[in-house]
Protein backbone atom coordinates (compact mmCIF):
# COMPACT_ATOMS: atom_id res chain seq x y z
CA UNK A 1 0.00 0.00 0.00
CA UNK A 2 1.33 3.54 -1.27
CA UNK A 3 -0.49 6.90 0.45
CA UNK A 4 0.79 10.16 0.35
CA UNK A 5 1.42 12.75 2.92
CA UNK A 6 2.96 16.08 4.03
CA UNK A 7 4.57 15.37 7.11
CA UNK A 8 5.67 11.75 9.06
CA UNK A 9 5.99 12.47 13.12
CA UNK A 10 8.52 9.90 13.98
CA UNK A 11 8.47 9.51 17.87
CA UNK A 12 6.94 8.87 21.35
CA UNK A 13 5.17 10.59 23.60
CA UNK A 14 3.02 13.44 23.86
CA UNK A 15 5.39 15.63 21.34
CA UNK A 16 4.61 13.80 17.88
CA UNK A 17 0.69 14.19 18.93
CA UNK A 18 1.11 17.54 19.37
CA UNK A 19 3.08 18.71 16.31
CA UNK A 20 0.52 16.44 14.70
CA UNK A 21 -2.31 18.57 15.72
CA UNK A 22 -0.86 21.90 14.97
CA UNK A 23 -0.10 20.46 11.60
CA UNK A 24 -3.10 19.43 10.98
CA UNK A 25 -4.67 22.49 11.80
CA UNK A 26 -2.50 24.29 8.92
CA UNK A 27 -4.27 22.12 6.55
CA UNK A 28 -1.33 19.53 6.04
CA UNK A 29 -1.47 15.65 5.36
CA UNK A 30 0.07 13.71 8.89
CA UNK A 31 0.83 10.32 9.47
CA UNK A 32 2.48 9.74 12.93
CA UNK A 33 4.62 6.46 13.67
CA UNK A 34 5.57 5.12 17.37
CA UNK A 35 8.39 2.81 17.43
CA UNK A 36 7.07 1.69 20.67
CA UNK A 37 3.76 -0.05 21.99
CA UNK A 38 2.34 2.98 23.57
CA UNK A 39 2.56 6.43 22.96
CA UNK A 40 2.81 6.46 26.64
CA UNK A 41 4.88 4.18 27.77
CA UNK A 42 8.56 5.98 28.00
CA UNK A 43 5.82 9.14 30.33
CA UNK A 44 8.12 11.72 29.35
CA UNK A 45 6.43 14.45 30.40
CA UNK A 46 5.72 16.19 34.14
CA UNK A 47 3.42 18.31 34.59
CA UNK A 48 5.15 21.50 36.45
CA UNK A 49 8.90 22.83 35.94
CA UNK A 50 11.00 21.90 39.27
CA UNK A 51 12.99 25.03 38.86
CA UNK A 52 16.53 23.49 39.53
CA UNK A 53 18.46 26.54 38.62
CA UNK A 54 21.59 24.22 38.77
CA UNK A 55 23.37 26.91 36.47
CA UNK A 56 24.41 29.85 38.02
CA UNK A 57 24.00 31.68 34.59
CA UNK A 58 20.33 30.48 34.24
CA UNK A 59 17.70 33.34 32.81
CA UNK A 60 15.93 33.63 36.05
CA UNK A 61 13.48 35.78 34.60
CA UNK A 62 12.79 34.37 31.79
CA UNK A 63 12.57 31.23 33.45
CA UNK A 64 9.58 32.66 36.39
CA UNK A 65 7.67 34.51 33.18
CA UNK A 66 7.63 30.88 31.23
CA UNK A 67 5.39 29.08 34.69
CA UNK A 68 3.34 31.73 34.77
CA UNK A 69 -0.26 29.98 35.10
CA UNK A 70 -1.39 32.44 32.35
CA UNK A 71 1.63 31.57 30.09
CA UNK A 72 1.33 27.71 30.87
CA UNK A 73 -2.48 28.28 29.51
CA UNK A 74 -1.60 29.52 26.49
CA UNK A 75 1.00 27.35 25.51
CA UNK A 76 -1.60 24.58 25.68
CA UNK A 77 -4.59 25.28 24.92
CA UNK A 78 -4.25 25.98 20.80
CA UNK A 79 -3.15 22.37 21.37
CA UNK A 80 -6.07 20.73 22.56
CA UNK A 81 -9.35 19.92 20.83
CA UNK A 82 -11.53 20.40 23.88
CA UNK A 83 -12.04 22.44 27.02
CA UNK A 84 -8.91 23.30 29.17
CA UNK A 85 -10.38 24.52 32.59
CA UNK A 86 -8.28 27.49 34.32
CA UNK A 87 -8.06 27.65 37.83
CA UNK A 88 -6.51 30.74 38.94
CA UNK A 89 -6.68 31.31 42.68
CA UNK A 90 -3.68 30.44 43.99
CA UNK A 91 -5.97 29.63 47.93
CA UNK A 92 -8.12 27.12 47.62
CA UNK A 93 -11.83 28.26 46.75
CA UNK A 94 -15.01 26.22 45.94
CA UNK A 95 -15.52 24.87 42.58
CA UNK A 96 -17.49 27.50 40.61
CA UNK A 97 -21.05 28.06 41.45
CA UNK A 98 -23.98 27.03 39.04
CA UNK A 99 -24.54 30.08 36.78
CA UNK A 100 -20.96 31.42 36.78
CA UNK A 101 -20.30 29.98 33.34
CA UNK A 102 -19.84 27.13 31.63
CA UNK A 103 -17.17 24.36 33.45
CA UNK A 104 -16.32 20.91 31.80
CA UNK A 105 -14.76 19.34 35.62
CA UNK A 106 -13.63 16.15 33.16
CA UNK A 107 -11.41 18.38 30.97
CA UNK A 108 -7.53 18.99 31.91
CA UNK A 109 -7.50 21.44 34.37
CA UNK A 110 -4.66 24.07 34.77
CA UNK A 111 -3.92 25.20 38.21
CA UNK A 112 -2.13 28.23 39.91
CA UNK A 113 -0.03 27.49 42.72
CA UNK A 114 2.44 28.86 45.18
CA UNK A 115 5.58 27.84 45.38
CA UNK A 116 7.67 27.37 48.84
CA UNK A 117 11.22 26.98 48.81
CA UNK A 118 12.38 25.99 52.67
CA UNK A 119 15.89 24.65 54.15
CA UNK A 120 17.83 24.58 57.58
CA UNK A 121 19.28 27.55 58.57
CA UNK A 122 23.09 28.14 58.26
CA UNK A 123 23.18 25.12 55.72
CA UNK A 124 24.42 25.51 51.62
CA UNK A 125 21.05 24.95 50.79
CA UNK A 126 19.91 27.92 53.09
CA UNK A 127 22.12 29.90 50.93
CA UNK A 128 21.40 29.06 47.73
CA UNK A 129 17.92 29.53 48.70
CA UNK A 130 18.76 33.17 50.43
CA UNK A 131 20.17 33.98 46.84
CA UNK A 132 17.24 33.18 44.92
CA UNK A 133 14.79 34.98 47.24
CA UNK A 134 17.18 38.14 46.31
CA UNK A 135 16.86 37.38 42.68
CA UNK A 136 13.24 36.78 43.05
CA UNK A 137 12.80 40.22 44.74
CA UNK A 138 14.96 42.20 42.43
CA UNK A 139 12.77 41.13 39.96
CA UNK A 140 9.81 42.18 40.77
CA UNK A 141 8.08 38.70 41.55
CA UNK A 142 7.04 39.97 45.34
CA UNK A 143 8.43 36.95 47.34
CA UNK A 144 6.93 36.79 51.08
CA UNK A 145 10.35 35.44 53.54
CA UNK A 146 8.89 32.82 55.99
CA UNK A 147 10.43 31.33 59.30
CA UNK A 148 9.11 28.49 61.96
CA UNK A 149 5.68 28.21 62.37
CA UNK A 150 4.49 30.60 59.64
CA UNK A 151 6.66 28.82 57.13
CA UNK A 152 5.63 25.18 58.20
CA UNK A 153 1.63 25.98 57.87
CA UNK A 154 2.23 26.50 53.86
CA UNK A 155 4.08 23.10 53.91
CA UNK A 156 1.70 20.28 51.80
CA UNK A 157 1.01 17.72 54.58
CA UNK A 158 2.21 19.45 57.67
CA UNK A 159 0.65 18.21 61.37
CA UNK A 160 0.41 21.09 63.51
CA UNK A 161 0.12 18.17 66.27
CA UNK A 162 3.63 18.76 68.07
CA UNK A 163 5.15 20.72 65.98
CA UNK A 164 6.52 22.92 68.43
CA UNK A 165 8.57 19.83 69.76
CA UNK A 166 9.72 18.64 66.02
CA UNK A 167 10.76 22.21 65.50
CA UNK A 168 12.74 22.80 68.36
CA UNK A 169 16.63 23.47 68.26
CA UNK A 170 16.09 23.30 64.22
CA UNK A 171 15.42 26.65 62.60
CA UNK A 172 13.62 26.49 58.99
CA UNK A 173 13.52 29.58 56.76
CA UNK A 174 12.15 29.48 53.33
CA UNK A 175 9.77 31.78 51.51
CA UNK A 176 6.91 31.94 49.24
CA UNK A 177 7.19 32.94 45.68
CA UNK A 178 5.13 32.69 42.74
CA UNK A 179 1.72 31.53 41.76
CA UNK A 180 3.04 29.21 38.64
CA UNK A 181 0.85 26.65 36.52
CA UNK A 182 0.71 22.89 36.35
CA UNK A 183 -1.36 20.93 34.01
CA UNK A 184 -3.23 17.62 34.50
CA UNK A 185 -0.82 15.22 32.02
CA UNK A 186 -2.95 12.35 32.07
CA UNK A 187 -5.90 13.85 30.83
CA UNK A 188 -4.34 16.21 28.15
CA UNK A 189 -2.32 13.22 26.80
CA UNK A 190 -6.03 10.98 27.04
CA UNK A 191 -7.42 13.83 25.02
CA UNK A 192 -5.10 14.79 22.18
CA UNK A 193 -4.16 10.73 21.66
CA UNK A 194 -7.95 9.86 21.19
CA UNK A 195 -8.90 13.17 18.98
CA UNK A 196 -6.18 11.80 16.62
CA UNK A 197 -6.99 8.19 16.54
CA UNK A 198 -10.49 9.03 15.34
CA UNK A 199 -9.23 11.49 12.39
CA UNK A 200 -5.85 10.03 11.49
CA UNK A 201 -6.95 6.14 11.77
CA UNK A 202 -4.56 3.99 10.20
CA UNK A 203 -2.02 7.31 10.36
CA UNK A 204 -1.96 6.99 14.18
CA UNK A 205 0.86 4.01 14.40
CA UNK A 206 1.72 2.12 17.15
CA UNK A 207 4.64 -0.54 17.39
CA UNK A 208 6.37 0.93 13.74
CA UNK A 209 8.72 -0.79 12.74
CA UNK A 210 10.77 1.36 9.69
CA UNK A 211 11.99 -0.87 6.76
CA UNK A 212 13.14 1.98 4.47
CA UNK A 213 14.16 5.72 4.48
CA UNK A 214 15.08 6.99 1.21
CA UNK A 215 14.22 9.05 -2.11
CA UNK A 216 11.23 10.58 -0.06
CA UNK A 217 9.74 8.04 0.87
CA UNK A 218 9.20 6.01 4.49
CA UNK A 219 8.11 2.12 3.94
CA UNK A 220 6.90 0.80 7.58
CA UNK A 221 4.85 -2.29 9.01
CA UNK A 222 2.83 -2.48 11.88
CA UNK A 223 2.13 -5.61 13.87
CA UNK A 224 -0.36 -7.67 11.69
CA UNK A 225 -0.29 -5.41 8.89
CA UNK A 226 1.58 -5.17 5.34
CA UNK A 227 3.75 -3.21 4.86
CA UNK A 228 3.11 0.60 3.72
CA UNK A 229 4.77 3.19 1.74
CA UNK A 230 4.62 6.84 2.65
CA UNK A 231 5.31 9.49 -0.11
CA UNK A 232 6.57 12.57 1.90
CA UNK A 233 6.36 15.75 0.02
CA UNK A 234 7.75 17.74 2.73
CA UNK A 235 9.67 16.41 6.22
CA UNK A 236 10.60 13.75 8.58
CA UNK A 237 10.10 14.98 12.08
CA UNK A 238 12.11 13.52 14.94
CA UNK A 239 11.13 14.06 18.26
CA UNK A 240 14.01 13.51 20.58
CA UNK A 241 13.31 11.96 24.00
CA UNK A 242 15.59 9.67 26.17
CA UNK A 243 14.07 6.27 25.30
CA UNK A 244 14.62 6.34 21.79
CA UNK A 245 18.37 7.58 21.56
CA UNK A 246 19.69 4.75 20.08
CA UNK A 247 16.82 4.39 17.41
CA UNK A 248 16.90 8.31 16.14
CA UNK A 249 20.58 7.76 15.83
CA UNK A 250 20.07 4.45 13.63
CA UNK A 251 17.32 6.73 11.14
CA UNK A 252 18.45 10.67 11.84
CA UNK A 253 22.06 9.88 12.02
CA UNK A 254 24.89 11.14 15.22
CA UNK A 255 22.76 13.25 17.36
CA UNK A 256 24.19 17.16 17.76
CA UNK A 257 26.54 17.06 21.06
CA UNK A 258 26.38 19.92 24.13
CA UNK A 259 22.48 20.03 23.46
CA UNK A 260 20.87 17.85 26.66
CA UNK A 261 22.32 16.71 30.31
CA UNK A 262 20.21 13.94 31.43
CA UNK A 263 18.65 13.95 34.86
CA UNK A 264 17.64 11.28 37.09
CA UNK A 265 14.65 11.56 38.97
CA UNK A 266 12.61 9.26 41.50
CA UNK A 267 8.65 9.94 41.38
CA UNK A 268 7.23 8.50 45.10
CA UNK A 269 3.29 8.88 45.17
CA UNK A 270 2.17 8.50 48.70
CA UNK A 271 -0.73 7.95 50.69
CA UNK A 272 -1.53 10.73 52.91
CA UNK A 273 -4.29 9.99 56.04
CA UNK A 274 -5.65 13.12 55.82
CA UNK A 275 -6.43 15.34 53.01
CA UNK A 276 -3.48 17.83 51.79
CA UNK A 277 -4.16 21.05 50.75
CA UNK A 278 -3.74 21.70 47.07
CA UNK A 279 -2.57 25.64 46.58
CA UNK A 280 1.38 24.75 46.75
CA UNK A 281 4.14 23.48 45.71
CA UNK A 282 7.16 22.81 47.82
CA UNK A 283 11.13 22.77 47.33
CA UNK A 284 13.29 21.08 49.90
CA UNK A 285 16.85 20.51 48.77
CA UNK A 286 16.51 17.81 45.56
CA UNK A 287 12.83 17.36 46.77
CA UNK A 288 9.55 18.40 44.67
CA UNK A 289 6.40 17.95 46.20
CA UNK A 290 2.80 18.47 46.12
CA UNK A 291 -0.56 17.48 46.84
CA UNK A 292 -1.80 15.50 43.80
CA UNK A 293 -4.50 14.30 41.84
CA UNK A 294 -6.78 15.52 38.33
CA UNK A 295 -9.70 18.04 38.02
CA UNK A 296 -10.59 20.40 40.38
CA UNK A 297 -9.41 19.94 43.93
CA UNK A 298 -12.11 18.77 46.29
CA UNK A 299 -12.68 21.57 49.20
CA UNK A 300 -9.85 19.44 51.74
CA UNK A 301 -7.46 18.76 49.32
CA UNK A 302 -6.21 15.52 47.90
CA UNK A 303 -4.93 12.21 50.18
CA UNK A 304 -2.13 11.79 47.82
CA UNK A 305 1.27 13.19 47.43
CA UNK A 306 3.64 13.14 44.46
CA UNK A 307 6.99 13.95 45.33
CA UNK A 308 9.98 14.47 42.99
CA UNK A 309 13.43 13.44 44.04
CA UNK A 310 16.53 14.52 42.25
CA UNK A 311 19.24 11.63 42.51
CA UNK A 312 23.02 11.99 41.59
CA UNK A 313 24.07 9.14 42.70
CA UNK A 314 24.06 5.55 41.50
CA UNK A 315 22.27 4.59 44.49
CA UNK A 316 18.90 5.66 42.76
CA UNK A 317 15.62 4.39 44.99
CA UNK A 318 17.91 3.70 47.61
CA UNK A 319 18.44 4.09 51.33
CA UNK A 320 19.18 7.84 51.57
CA UNK A 321 15.81 8.03 49.51
CA UNK A 322 14.27 6.85 51.93
CA UNK A 323 15.87 8.70 54.16
CA UNK A 324 15.32 11.87 53.13
CA UNK A 325 11.42 11.33 52.24
CA UNK A 326 11.58 10.29 55.47
CA UNK A 327 13.42 13.79 57.25
CA UNK A 328 10.50 15.41 55.14
CA UNK A 329 7.11 13.25 55.76
CA UNK A 330 7.92 12.30 59.41
CA UNK A 331 10.77 14.73 60.95
CA UNK A 332 9.06 17.89 59.87
CA UNK A 333 5.35 17.21 58.16
CA UNK A 334 5.03 15.12 61.67
CA UNK A 335 3.73 11.91 60.37
CA UNK A 336 4.37 8.95 62.06
CA UNK A 337 4.30 6.79 59.12
CA UNK A 338 3.46 7.08 55.13
CA UNK A 339 2.64 4.24 52.66
CA UNK A 340 4.26 4.03 49.28
CA UNK A 341 1.86 4.09 46.24
CA UNK A 342 4.41 3.57 44.08
CA UNK A 343 7.97 4.59 42.89
CA UNK A 344 10.06 4.54 39.79
CA UNK A 345 12.83 6.36 38.24
CA UNK A 346 12.83 8.55 35.70
CA UNK A 347 15.22 9.66 33.30
CA UNK A 348 14.50 13.83 31.76
CA UNK A 349 16.80 16.22 30.01
CA UNK A 350 17.69 19.40 30.66
CA UNK A 351 17.82 20.98 27.55
CA UNK A 352 20.68 23.52 26.58
CA UNK A 353 19.56 23.88 22.94
CA UNK A 354 16.09 23.68 21.77
CA UNK A 355 16.24 24.58 17.84
CA UNK A 356 15.29 22.34 15.44
CA UNK A 357 18.46 20.04 13.36
CA UNK A 358 18.07 19.80 9.71
CA UNK A 359 19.61 17.29 7.11
CA UNK A 360 19.05 15.49 4.01
CA UNK A 361 19.79 11.93 3.80
CA UNK A 362 18.86 9.54 1.32
CA UNK A 363 17.15 11.79 -0.77
CA UNK A 364 14.88 12.66 2.41
CA UNK A 365 14.21 16.03 4.31
CA UNK A 366 14.56 15.29 7.87
CA UNK A 367 13.92 17.21 11.05
CA UNK A 368 15.41 16.41 14.62
CA UNK A 369 13.32 18.15 17.36
CA UNK A 370 14.63 18.77 21.26
CA UNK A 371 12.91 19.30 24.22
CA UNK A 372 10.39 16.65 23.22
CA UNK A 373 10.05 15.62 27.00
CA UNK A 374 9.63 17.47 30.33
CA UNK A 375 7.42 19.84 31.78
CA UNK A 376 4.36 19.87 29.23
CA UNK A 377 3.70 23.40 28.64
CA UNK A 378 7.23 23.60 28.25
CA UNK A 379 7.12 20.82 25.31
CA UNK A 380 4.20 22.86 23.49
CA UNK A 381 5.74 26.34 23.89
CA UNK A 382 9.04 24.36 21.85
CA UNK A 383 6.94 22.63 19.38
CA UNK A 384 5.01 25.57 18.17
CA UNK A 385 8.77 27.43 17.96
CA UNK A 386 10.11 24.49 16.05
CA UNK A 387 7.42 23.88 13.38
CA UNK A 388 6.79 28.02 12.57
CA UNK A 389 10.73 28.06 11.75
CA UNK A 390 9.83 25.30 9.52
CA UNK A 391 7.24 26.89 7.49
Amino acid sequence: MKREVDYVCIGTGVAPLLAAMSLRQRGYRIAVLNPERDFFLEDSEVPLDFLNFENANSDFQRRFENNTIERVYRNLSPFFPGALELLKTPQFVLPPKKGAGFVDESAPWVRGRHRVWLAFEGTEGAERLEHLYLRALDSGWKPQWLEGLALAKRFPGVSLQGIDQRMSGKKWVGFQGPVFGDVDVERFRRGIYHFLREHLGELLIHGAHIHRMSQGEVTFQSQGHQPTTLSVQKKCLFFWTPHLVPWIESYFGPLPIGVAKKQLWEEWDVISREPVHADVVAHFERIRLWSYGEGLPPETGWNRLKIFRRDKSPDILGAQAFQEIKQVLIDFCGWSRFSVRSFKARGLYRWDDTQAHQTTRDGLDRVLIPASDGPLHWIAGNIERSLHVLE
